[in-house]
């Protein structure tokens, strides 16, 4: 079986320590870097320093051309799902789709409705592209790597959980690794994974409220800053829970569509 075995040694780190604790490390890397004249370049167009996170920019000529932008990767995806209604094979409705979603851009980029700004030294700081402050790098790497470690964590127990036996049948009838994975392992396993990754979302959206503890004016350092001149104490919080319940029952009501349209699929046939 291809994926057996325990989880990575980053994973079972990563699991094991408080996400407090991860954001206070990430947010001292991140001030202890150099100054924006000895930044770091982990690739190209991406400039790490004490300030924060710099990459390239996108920029549109009009509010026309970034509507155009927008519906190019649609129409793409429109159109390759239109294809595999009509029985096109996944690979040529796929290469279709991002055939169209690659002369959009490059259409637009000739045009000169679309170009890049790149994030460049200028005097003693970084000017150009798009900057991320410290203490929201921090927290959105704090945040990426351990939702990743857990959520890697699910889809390898989810994968696991489908008996070995599924793994034999596929080979018995020709079938390689990568089209068992496909077509019989992966929907198998994504009736125990969709739940778990339900409430891995869920964490994650209540895990951003500790970006106070690295000092990034999240929304409840915000409501806070309104609730100490005003106080309505009280009010205000009820506020933050009403809004973080909006937030969780969003994410809730999608992944339980998707639960019921995608996984729960094969039992109601």
């Amino acid at each position: 079986m291809p994926c057996g075995g325990r989880s990575p040694a980053y994973g079972e780190l990563i699991r094991n320590t408080p996400l407090l604790l991860q954001l206070f490390f990430w947010s001292a890397t991140l001030h202890a870097l150099h100054s924006p004249r000895q930044e770091l370049v982990p690739l190209p167009g991406v400039l790490l320093t004490n300030r924060g996170l710099s990459s390239t920019a996108i920029h549109f000529a009009s509010g026309f051309a970034g509507a155009l932008a927008l519906a190019t990767p649609l129409a793409a995806l429109l159109a390759g799902l239109a294809l595999r209604r009509r029985g096109w094979s996944p690979r040529v409705a796929t290469g279709i789709g991002l055939a169209i979603l690659l002369l959009g851009i490059a259409g637009l980029a000739l045009h000169g409705d679309i170009r890049a700004d790149l994030p460049t030294l200028r005097g003693f700081n970084i000017s150009g592209g798009l900057s991320l402050t410290p203490e929201f790098s921090a927290l959105l790497i704090g945040l990426f790597v351990n939702a990743s470690a857990l959520i890697a964590e699910i889809v390898r127990s989810g994968i696991q959980s489908v008996p070995k036996g599924q793994w034999e049948a596929g080979r018995a009838v020709g079938l390689g690794n990568g089209q068992i994975m496909r077509l019989i392992v992966l929907p198998q396993a994504l009736r125990v994974i969709t739940p778990l990754m339900t409430l891995s979302y869920l964490s994650l959206t209540k895990n951003s409220s500790l970006a106070v503890a690295i000092g990034y004016p999240d929304l409840v350092n915000i409501i806070n800053t309104t609730a100490n001149p005003t106080g309505q104490a009280l009010e205000v919080i009820m506020i933050m829970v009403a809004i973080y319940l909006l937030i969780c029952a969003a994410v809730s009501l999608a992944m339980n569509r998707y639960n019921a349209r995608q996984v729960l699929k094969g039992l109601q046939r």
